[in-house]
C-alpha cells in the first residue's frame, strides 16, 4: 500500500482469507484545511491534528484481497459496488499473486477510479 496507494490513510485488516482495505469515510483534505487554522489559533501541532484525525475519523472497506488458492497463494481482487441493483462485493480482474494485484489496483483505492474497475 505504501508503494503504490496514493491514500494517505488507511487500515489493512486481515482475517482469514481477507485482507481488507478499510479507507476514511470523510474527505481528509477537506477536513484537515477546515481544522488547521483553528488548530494553528489554538498552538496545536501538526501531530496535534494527526491524533484529532485518529480519533474522529471514521472507516469503511470497499476493497479487498481475497485467498481462493492457499497451496499456490493466489487472490481475487474485489471492490464493493454501490449500484442499487447490486449493493455488494464484485470481483475485479483475474486471480494472480498477492503483490501483482496490490501493484495493479493499490493506485486505485480511495480514488474515484476505483468505482470504474471491473
Amino acid at each position: 500500500m505504501e508503494k503504490y496507494s496514493h491514500a494517505d490513510k488507511y487500515i489493512v485488516d486481515v482475517k482469514k482469507e481477507t485482507i481488507s482495505i478499510f479507507t476514511p469515510t470523510q474527505n481528509v483534505s477537506a477536513l484537515s484545511e477546515f481544522l488547521a487554522p483553528t488548530a494553528q489559533a489554538l498552538g496545536k501541532t501538526q501531530e496535534d491534528l494527526q491524533k484529532l484525525f485518529q480519533q474522529v475519523l471514521s472507516y469503511s472497506c470497499d476493497f479487498r484481497f481475497i485467498l481462493v488458492d492457499r497451496k499456490q497463494r493466489l487472490f481475487q481482487a474485489q471492490r464493493y459496488c454501490y449500484l442499487g441493483s447490486i449493493d455488494d462485493w464484485i470481483e475485479i480482474g483475474s486471480i494472480d499473486q498477492l503483490e501483482t494485484l496490490v501493484k495493479n489496483y493499490a493506485k486505485h483505492i480511495d480514488q474515484d477510479s476505483m468505482y470504474e474497475l471491473l
